[in-house]
């Protein structure tokens, strides 16, 4: 035990008054998770499915900091796990200059992203309320449908020409 600037007692390892960190290597159809305590010890490797109920069953049971990276896909497990406990998106580039690996898998991903919570080194990503998400979701989901439009108008102008030409939104015929 370590004695506080106040004169009250503080724990050397505890995680604040969350007693396990759980990192998480999340992919598209499947994800890992890692529960640390607080000294350090795995108390549970789970690799889930994306069914909600295996989500909530999980995030249920602890009361805990969660970290994962932020990904494509990350918004899904965020949006369940933050009813449930404080979850911390980690930057992906600044989290993998500490955590740089020469083996890397997604069981040793997870476990290391729950170490770095511990130890309080995420370099954290801002994640907004859920509200301002909320409204976010239809502005991008317009953005993707009028890109996709504009992509289909250039191919109908260049199709018009007798020309052959390549395809301005592939990187292989760019480099042509």
């Amino acid at each position: 035990m370590l004695t506080g600037e106040k004169g009250g007692t503080v724990s050397g390892t505890r995680i604040g008054e969350y007693p396990v960190c759980i990192g998480l290597d999340v992919h598209k159809n499947y994800s890992y998770a890692a529960v640390v305590d607080e000294l350090g010890e795995i108390k549970e490797e789970v690799r889930m499915e994306k069914p909600n109920k295996a989500w909530k069953d999980f995030a249920s049971k602890y009361k805990a900091k969660a970290v994962t990276e932020a990904t494509g896909n990350y918004r899904f497990i965020y949006d369940i796990l933050e009813n449930y406990m404080n979850v911390k998106l980690a930057h992906p580039y600044k989290t993998r200059a500490i955590a740089e690996a020469r083996i890397k898998n997604d069981k040793l991903d997870a476990k290391m992203l729950a170490h770095l919570l511990r130890a309080n080194l995420i370099a954290e990503n801002y994640v907004p309320p859920k509200e301002v998400r909320e409204l976010r979701d239809p502005t991008r989901t317009r953005k993707a449908l009028i890109e996709d439009r504009l992509k289909n108008r250039v191919h109908a102008i260049l199709s018009r020409g007798i020309i052959d030409y390549p395809n301005p939104f592939t990187k292989k015929d760019c480099q042509k």
